[in-house]
């Protein structure tokens, strides 16, 4: 997948938002019962994983054909580096 358009980067980010927002709601009407957590977990990381690949590829688009302006560029990679942190600690968050 080639992201060249800040118009590819908004649906790339739409489409990531809706595989998120299912997964979260798949997750919420399984419920919270032993048999289902592991269920859950896997569900949650379908949702995570979404989020994650459209990181990455903002990232990679900031990187090769993203705005020219600094006063853009910076902040966005800042937004981009943070939304990668908290992430990590959304996938790490369940074994804590």
């Amino acid at each position: 997948m080639r992201i060249d358009s800040g118009r590819d980067v908004g649906q790339l980010w739409l489409a990531s938002g809706a595989i998120f927002a299912l997964c979260v709601g798949i997750t919420r009407l399984l419920g919270h019962g032993d048999e289902v957590r592991k269920t859950g977990l896997w569900v949650g990381y379908v949702g995570l994983a979404a989020i994650g690949a459209a990181l990455l590829l903002t990232w990679l688009w900031l990187g090769r054909s993203g705005p020219r302006s600094l006063i853009l560029r910076i902040p966005l990679q800042l937004l981009v580096a943070a939304g990668l942190l908290l992430w990590v600690i959304a996938l790490v968050f369940p074994f804590l």
